[in-house]
């Protein structure tokens, strides 16, 4: 299902066999890559048996795919909780996702049954309640248990290695995050986005709370009834698989957002902008993009044991960070909207590199002892 409408059945053994109703509206996964009503008079056994092979091997990867990592920070007491296996093949997450009704916070998707009477509004992660004890599982490692199983939980199917958890507050939904190395990383993740505020640069805003005696970033879910969020990797393999460019979808239609973010890269050094970790919004309605969604996830940044070199920027093959953040910058160069403090650093290291880089890039702006100033600024003021 995408919120009410049936875009795809599939047989309840998951033996291979589906009718796709509405191939524009799959999941990029599947998207492109199902063979529809194969029927075994239409084909050898032996050709419908690899059909539906491909099909039920295509499907069990995606349902895998929207379950948590056993890497993840808790993973296992959250997977205890609810009685599932640790398990990390695709067959057996996908049955976790089938439990879970395959559901998520970054898009409208959900599996259900032929003669079941459900609908989007009871399933929906965004506007539902949320369990107070799975938070704490989620974030703290709690050693919890109740009763009343409701496996329609975030916790479940939220990406990413470190601790986090989702709590819905009087303005929405947000999602709390922690660190491997004690506040360090919180603060960093904090420290960049005030740093991002002072760009013309789509980003989320992450603010510092305590969680008992845990120092935590909090940010708002990016997704809403009107946008979903996928993957650049998601994309990028359709994109192969169907035989369209990925890289015109990012030089010529959305060259701006994709350039800024080689650049704010750059001048963070953030070293961790892999294929899940920036995408897309597209419209629920029209399925069209719209656009990058705001860039996320920048605890990882100021990497201290590369300060000092140029890498490989991993969302830009083949060129250097600098080298991407150079072609970026001669297109649609980054500008500084707000004054900069040196106080907005958690290190004065820190302070210095970005400092460095913002030269070596050009960025147009003044340089005081206080911090960075956008050209133009009565400074005076």
């Amino acid at each position: 299902m995408f919120k009410d409408e049936r875009i795809l059945w599939i047989e309840n053994s998951i033996n291979g066999e589906v009718k796709v109703f509405n191939e524009c509206k799959l999941p990029m996964k599947l998207r492109g890559n199902l063979y529809s009503e194969v029927k075994i008079e239409d084909n050898s056994l032996k050709e419908a048996v690899r059909l539906f092979g491909h099909n039920r091997a295509v499907i069990t990867n995606w349902l895998s795919s929207r379950v948590l990592s056993i890497d993840r920070e808790h993973a296992k007491k959250i997977l205890n909780v609810y009685g599932f296996s640790q398990v990390q093949t695709d067959e057996v997450k996908a049955k976790i996702s089938l439990t879970c009704r395959g559901i998520s916070v970054l898009d409208c998707y959900w599996i259900c049954g032929d003669k079941e009477d459900k609908r989007w509004k009871d399933m929906d992660l965004k506007s539902n309640k949320l369990s107070d004890i799975m938070f704490h599982v989620a974030l703290k490692g709690t050693s919890l248990s109740f009763q009343n199983k409701d496996f329609f939980t975030p916790e479940l199917s939220t990406y990413g290695a470190y601790a986090k958890a989702w709590r819905r507050e009087a303005d929405g939904l947000y999602l709390y995050k922690a660190g491997f190395h004690g506040d360090l990383e919180a603060k960093i993740e904090a420290s960049v986005s005030d740093i991002l505020d002072c760009f013309n640069i789509n980003h989320l805003k992450y603010e510092l709370v305590y969680e008992g005696d845990l120092l935590c970033t909090k940010c708002k879910c990016m997704t809403t009834g009107k946008y979903s969020i996928v993957t650049a990797e998601e994309v990028e393999a359709y994109y192969n698989r169907v035989g369209k460019r990925f890289d015109t979808l990012l030089f010529q239609t959305f060259q701006q957002d994709y350039l800024l973010m080689c650049q704010i890269d750059y001048l963070i050094n953030n070293q961790d902008r892999h294929g899940q970790n920036w995408g897309f919004y597209y419209d629920n309605d029209s399925f069209e993009f719209i656009g990058l969604h705001p860039l996320y996830d920048h605890n990882n940044s100021f990497d201290e044991a590369t300060l000092n070199q140029d890498t490989r920027y991993i969302a830009f093959n083949g060129k250097t960070m600098f080298e991407a953040a150079s072609y970026g910058f001669k297109r649609y160069p980054i500008q500084v909207i707000k004054p900069i403090s040196k106080k907005l650093f958690v290190k004065p290291s820190y302070y210095m590199m970005f400092r460095d880089r913002l030269k070596r890039l050009g960025v147009l702006c003044k340089f005081k002892r206080d911090g960075v100033y956008p050209i133009g600024m009565d400074l005076r003021k």
